[in-house]
Parts: structure tokens; C-alpha cells; sequence
């Protein structure tokens, strides 16, 4: 693997030929999703041959860049070269996604794991899309509308509306240039931020009923398994943004939210408020992401990762 600059980056996506993958992480967010969009749109204009793979379905809040590109959602057969976008760890993969070759990787988390050829890593960037957004004017390629929503969805996504500490100057720039090509940004911020399914609807009723506090009331989790789904008649569980539920209660530093992954093993995702650097617990177990946010896979009993968290947190809270 080889840490690129932007510049080179810029180059090694003008010298791709054949058909290419533009690869966004499993459990989708805004960012993954607008940035793998934006990308592929770009490298299309370009006269390139560019679809955007999946590694888990579509989310539905985002239904306004369906059909702005091809999208794969198995790993097509035949010869491609894979660019990674927003993708942090092996983790953050499907299985059959984990075992790609990547050629290059595109991301702004300080821990970036995934095997590559090249790796731009940004990580003083809001949202993988503010990368993204740089690449793109780089390549001589304009901002249309539809690139231009793409990419706002990743800035707005991944900075939480722009309220996140991680926002600066230059995140409002590059929104504002968007905003600039006439794009529907309001709508867009409904979408994301003001917009729920009945199914999240749901899970988010479940949600304030099942939250536990610990460590003198500055750790709260959100501990959803099979049986507490079932017994609240939720199937198919939209997860969206429930993970920001737990740090919203007064006094809690750390919010995690545990969900089931499959039999033997949860899917973890921290949340913190002010001074708590979730992305070094996210390691200890194999994940990563920011420092106010991050993810892991942890096996065990629902029991046994909720006692391994607060093992591990109870030495930075």
C-alpha cells in the first residue's frame, strides 16, 4: 500500500480504463452513499465506465440518487478496479465486498485498515465528501446538479447539518458552492435529518424504552437484539439515525448503540459529546472511525459485549 497526495490520486482515477467499481461501506450513511454517487457521476462525464457497488442495500431516505447511476449491489462478474470511498476498516465491508481487491481508497478516518494499492486519507475533512468534492474540481469536471446533490448529502450527512466540531471554514465553502448550482438543499436536509420511515418510527419508540445508563450516567447504550425486536414486532429493523439517540440525554459523554450482526456477533456504533475519543475503544475491537464516532464488531452474548464496552470505556470516562 502506498499513501498518495491528492494530486496523485487525481491522476491514478484519469488513468483508469475498463470498467470500474466505486465501492461505499456497509450499513450506508449519507456520506458513503453521496460521495460514491458524486464519484461515479464525475467519472462518467469523463467518458469513463464507472457503477457504483454496494455493500449493503440502499437506504431509502436517500431515494433521491437512485437511478443517478448503475448500481451493482453483488460483485458483477468479469474484470474492474475498485475505488473505495468512505470505507475505514475491513469491518465496514459486506464478506463478499472484504474480499476485493481494492486499487484505491478515498477516505477522511485518521485509522484507515483497508488493504489497497493507493490511499488518499484527509482525515482534517468533515465528510468523505469534502475529499471527494476536491477530486472532482480537480478533474476538470463540473458540478452539475446532480453531483452537486450527491455531494451535499455527504457534507451535510457527515457533519451532522454542519453542527459537528469537525466543520470549518472549508466545509461551508464547498456547501455553499453546491448550494450555488441550484440544488434543492433544503429538501435534501429534510430528507436526512427531518425524515423517518414508519419501520425507523418504530425502532425509535423501542429505542427510548430499552436505554440503559452506566458509569455514574455518562455512558448510555441502546441494547437491541433478536428477542427485543421480535418481542417489539420489528422484523426488518431501519437502524438510521438511532445511534445519536443515546448521547443525547443530559449528562452522558458516550452513547452505544449494539445491534445484532448475526448469531455470534453485535455491530457497535459509539457516539460521544465533548472530550471522548470513541475511535480508540472502536480499535481495541478490530473497528474505527472519528474521534466522536465509530464503529465496531464484537462477539459474544448481549451480556458479555455490554460488560467488554464498559470494561474498556471505564478507562477513559
Amino acid at each position: 500500500m502506498k499513501t498518495v497526495t491528492i494530486n496523485k490520486a487525481k491522476e491514478l482515477l484519469l488513468a483508469l480504463g475498463g470498467e470500474i467499481l466505486v465501492l461505499t461501506h456497509a450499513h450506508p450513511d449519507g456520506d458513503t452513499i453521496g460521495s460514491g454517487v458524486a464519484l461515479t457521476l464525475a467519472l462518467n462525464k469523463l467518458g469513463k465506465n464507472a457503477s457504483l457497488l454496494l455493500s449493503d442495500k440502499f437506504p431509502r431516505r436517500f431515494s433521491y440518487l437512485w437511478g443517478k447511476v448503475k448500481i451493482y449491489d453483488k460483485v458483477p462478474e468479469g474484470e474492474y478496479t475498485v475505488v473505495a470511498v468512505d470505507v475505514p476498516s475491513p469491518q465496514q465491508l459486506s464478506e463478499e465486498t472484504r474480499g476485493l481487491d481494492i486499487h484505491l481508497v478515498l477516505d477522511h478516518h485518521l485509522q484507515n485498515t483497508v488493504e489497497c494499492e493507493y490511499k488518499y486519507i484527509d482525515a482534517t475533512r468533515a465528510a468523505a465528501g469534502e475529499i471527494i468534492f476536491r477530486v472532482i474540481k480537480l478533474l476538470g469536471v463540473e458540478l452539475d446538479e446532480d453531483i452537486a446533490s450527491a455531494l451535499y448529502t455527504a457534507i451535510s450527512s457527515d457533519s451532522g447539518g454542519f453542527v459537528f466540531s469537525s466543520t470549518d471554514g472549508d466545509t461551508m465553502r464547498a456547501a455553499a458552492e453546491l448550494i450555488d448550482t441550484g440544488i434543492d438543499f433544503a429538501d435534501i436536509n429534510r430528507c436526512i435529518f427531518d425524515t423517518v420511515s414508519e419501520a425507523q418510527f418504530e425502532l425509535q419508540k423501542l429505542a427510548y424504552s430499552i436505554l440503559e445508563r452506566h458509569l455514574d450516567g455518562k455512558a448510555a447504550i441502546l441494547p437491541f437484539t433478536n428477542e427485543v425486536l421480535e418481542k417489539a414486532g420489528i422484523d426488518q429493523p431501519e437502524y438510521g439515525d438511532v445511534a445519536q439517540f443515546p448521547r443525547r440525554l443530559e449528562g452522558v459523554e458516550v452513547g452505544m448503540t449494539i445491534r445484532p450482526k448475526d448469531e455470534w456477533s453485535y455491530r457497535v456504533s459509539f457516539r460521544s459529546n465533548k472530550y471522548l475519543n470513541v475511535s480508540q475503544i472502536a480499535e481495541t475491537f478490530g473497528g474505527g472511525g472519528h474521534y466522536f464516532a465509530a464503529a465496531c464488531v464484537i462477539e459474544g452474548t448481549i451480556d458479555e459485549v455490554k460488560e467488554k464496552l464498559l470494561r474498556e470505556v471505564e478507562k477513559y470516562i
